[in-house]
């Protein structure tokens, strides 16, 4: 059942994005744009090596991934347009419609990833799998705790206390990633590591509260907000 359910909210969710995928596209290429106007600029002011290299990839690469998935979310959307509504008729709880919704949402964004990687691998003439893995592992420690945030807080909290919390988790999201950024080799990836799995973990802690706290009786008294 729940591979039916997950297909059934996949395909759902896919056919929403097709009919906004020029502005999608545009606000993930910008996206990207910017992270290589600075990646030209880092390596353009400092010596080019391997690792530096590397590291620039996987930053890129797990931003862009974070980028695509925040653009594919429709939590807002759905809450203050009411269709939100539609999707308590499916035979699910909405803790199962939220998780399932991410999922999918997690997995639009790992395409686009991987996608990016690539790209990256190829301007910079420097392709690695385990950067690949590194980043892929990295994106969904991140985004999927953001979902789950985004999803309980947007349906079920009141606005004001649901924006001071995506707020809050993007702040931690982005200095996560930013301690990529900081990495110089390989050697100083000890130093950081902890420092980001404290991040990542005060999300996931956050991600994990408010997602037992969800219920329909909330998200359909928000709705009237």
């Amino acid at each position: 059942m729940f591979k039916n359910q997950l297909l059934s909210i996949l395909y759902k969710e896919y056919r929403i994005l097709l009919n906004r995928i020029k502005s999608y596209l545009f606000a993930v290429l910008m996206g990207y744009a910017v992270i290589l106007l600075i990646m030209w600029s880092v390596l353009k002011n400092s010596a080019v090596n391997v690792d530096s290299n590397n590291l620039l990839i996987l930053y890129s690469t797990v931003y862009m991934g974070f980028l695509s998935f925040l653009y594919a979310m429709r939590y807002w959307e759905e809450k203050i347009t009411g269709t939100m509504e539609y999707s308590f008729v499916l035979n699910m709880s909405i803790r199962r419609i939220i998780l399932l919704k991410n999922i999918a949402y997690l997995i639009f964004g790992n395409v686009l990833l991987i996608i990016f990687f690539v790209i990256s691998s190829v301007i910079f003439f420097q392709f690695s799998i385990s950067n690949l893995l590194i980043a892929i592992i990295v994106y969904i420690l991140l985004a999927f705790p953001y979902g789950l945030i985004n999803g309980s807080g947007m349906w079920c909290l009141k606005s004001g206390a649901a924006k001071v919390l995506q707020l809050i988790s993007m702040g931690i999201i982005f200095s996560s990633i930013g301690i990529i950024w900081k990495v110089k080799d390989v050697n100083t990836i000890g130093y950081f590591l902890p420092l980001f799995l404290t991040f990542d973990g005060l999300l996931w802690i956050i991600s994990i509260i408010l997602f037992l706290k969800a219920d329909k009786e909330k998200a359909i008294v928000g709705i009237s907000e």
